[in-house]
C-alpha cells in the first residue's frame, strides 16, 4: 500500500506446503492473516496454490522452471472482471486503510526461474498487476525480494513508462 509509516500495519501469516510428486505440490496459507493493528493495507490474501516443476537438464537440477496457479483474496481479487465468491468474512480484504473491500476470491499464476538455492527471477500476475523480480536468500531460511509492477489492473494492463514504475522488496524469514 505504501500509506502507513515504517512499523505500522503489524500482521501474521502462515503457510502450509504439501508434495504431490517430485515435481508437484500444492500450498494453502495467509499473508497479513490477524492483523495486529487497524493501519495494515497490503490486503487479506488467503491463497491456495498449485505449482509444477521442470529442469531442462540431465546433469543437474539447475536452471528450474515452475508454473504457479491458483486462486487468492486480498490484491489477488481486486479486478472486477475476474473476482468471485465475495464475502466479509475476516473482517474484509483490508487493501486500504480509507476504503473497505469485500474478501473476494481471484485467480493468480506465475513463471519462475530458478537459477541455484540462492538466486531466482519471476513474472506474476496477481489478477491486480503483472510484476517480474527477483528472490535471493543469503542465507537457507532468509529470503530478500526485489522487483517492479510494470502493469495494474486499473489501467487496462497498460505498459507504465519508466516514471511511473511501482518498486516492491520483501524480506521473509521461515521458522
Amino acid at each position: 500500500g505504501g500509506s502507513t509509516a515504517f512499523g505500522e500495519g503489524q500482521s501474521l501469516g502462515f503457510r502450509v506446503d504439501r508434495k504431490i510428486s517430485p515435481t508437484e505440490g500444492f500450498a494453502f496459507g495467509a499473508e497479513q492473516f490477524v492483523h495486529f493493528d487497524n493501519k495494515t493495507d497490503t490486503g487479506r490474501d488467503v491463497y491456495l496454490t498449485y505449482s509444477k516443476g521442470k529442469t531442462f537438464s540431465k546433469k543437474n537440477s539447475y536452471p528450474l522452471v515452475i508454473f504457479t496457479g491458483g486462486v487468492g483474496t486480498g490484491y489477488l481479487a481486486l479486478w472486477e472482471k475476474t473476482k468471485f465468491f465475495c464475502s466479509d468474512l475476516f473482517g474484509g480484504a483490508a487493501v486500504d486503510v480509507t476504503k473497505y473491500h469485500e474478501l473476494c476470491w481471484g485467480p493468480f499464476s506465475a513463471l519462475s526461474v530458478v537459477y541455484s538455492e540462492k538466486f531466482s527471477t519471476f513474472l506474476e500476475y496477481n489478477n491486480y498487476s503483472f510484476m517480474v523480480g527477483s528472490s535471493y536468500s543469503p542465507f537457507k531460511r532468509m529470503r530478500l525480494t526485489f522487483g517492479l509492477t510494470f502493469a495494474e489492473s486499473f489501467d487496462d494492463y497498460k505498459i507504465k513508462n519508466f516514471d511511473n514504475l511501482r518498486w516492491f522488496s520483501r524480506f521473509s524469514i521461515t521458522i
